[in-house]
């Protein structure tokens, strides 16, 4: 459970690091979590810096940065923390500033 909570601070701490970078607009975050398909959905939406436009550029490829300093293992080990516990984790750019990153996991049978 520590690993999955420490995939959750990290994507938090990427969008609160993307926002700090905005000075032109009210700068916002929003989390929703829902159920679909036997899976647990959280989706983390920023209006922050958006993500690169290089389509071959994969956010989760360790050594993979985009911060100015920033190591690339962060988003890489949410990967390979998520595949370990059969989820999956997701980023696509939002239409006008920002991304939205999507974390899914199997629901746990009762």
């Amino acid at each position: 459970m520590d690993l999955l909570l420490q995939v959750m601070l990290n994507i938090i701490r990427n969008a609160i690091d993307s926002l700090l970078q905005v000075s032109d607009r009210q700068r916002t975050l929003s989390l929703r979590t829902f159920s679909s398909s036997g899976s647990v959905v959280v989706e983390l939406e920023d209006n922050g810096v958006s993500l690169p436009q290089d389509p071959a550029a994969d956010l989760f490829d360790p050594l993979y940065t985009t911060k100015k300093g920033g190591m690339g293992l962060g988003l890489a080990l949410c990967r390979r923390v998520m595949i370990a516990h059969g989820g999956s984790i997701q980023a696509r750019p939002n239409p006008v500033y920002g991304a939205t990153i999507v974390v899914s996991l199997p629901r746990a049978e009762p």
